[in-house]
């Protein structure tokens, strides 16, 4: 009896805890730009050789991005407040659409010699991340071939995206109908917000 009391208790403390963590939950639209791996685990992997485990992909939240800054040679940017992105939902047509760079990290912690930037306007859930910091700290730096030194800073917290509109001028992908859309005069985008 003492046994079933305390499998009841269990559980029914269990639904208390999974259903408060939801209250930690918030919705958000922001601009900024999807910095993703050369290779993600999440995704990536399936089981046919022996890879590393990969890096995570991040949103940076900016609200002016320009592609030509991470070109520019001796000068050193800072990205800061930056999320870990728990999963994208096709995220292979969202890396073939991002620019891509080529740069040697200068922290030790990505491995990988290119990476891409994709400036978007994500809608997302937040929440408290309980993954452990990459590379035991909440930042990495790269030196982009023949370009700027960037630094990324991101905070113990994850998203989960809702919605991904591109902008950039190849063909616009919102996640949120999943597949690519056909872009016509009305749909031109900037690869510079305003």
């Amino acid at each position: 009896m003492k046994k079933t009391i305390t499998i009841i208790s269990l559980l029914v403390s269990s639904v208390f805890i999974s259903t408060a963590q939801s209250d930690t939950i918030v919705v958000k639209e922001q601009k900024g730009f999807l910095f993703l791996s050369t290779y993600n685990y999440l995704y990536d992997y399936r089981g046919e050789e022996m890879r590393l485990l990969g890096f995570h992909d991040f949103f940076f939240p900016v609200s002016d991005f320009d592609s030509n800054w991470l070109t520019e040679p001796n000068i050193a940017i800072s990205f800061k407040k930056g999320l870990r992105v728990d999963s994208i939902h096709n995220r292979l047509p969202l890396k073939n659409a991002a620019f891509l760079y080529k740069g040697k990290d200068s922290s030790d912690c990505y491995e990988y010699e290119q990476f891409y930037i994709l400036p978007v306007i994500i809608s997302y859930k937040v929440y408290s991340d309980n993954w452990p910091f990459v590379c035991s700290r909440n930042y990495f730096d790269i030196q982009v071939n023949d370009g700027a030194s960037l630094h990324f800073e991101y905070q113990h917290q994850a998203i989960k995206p809702i919605g991904i509109k591109t902008l950039i001028n190849k063909i616009p992908i919102n996640i949120k109908n999943k597949k690519p859309i056909q872009k016509s005069k009305a749909q031109k985008l900037s690869h510079s917000p305003k």
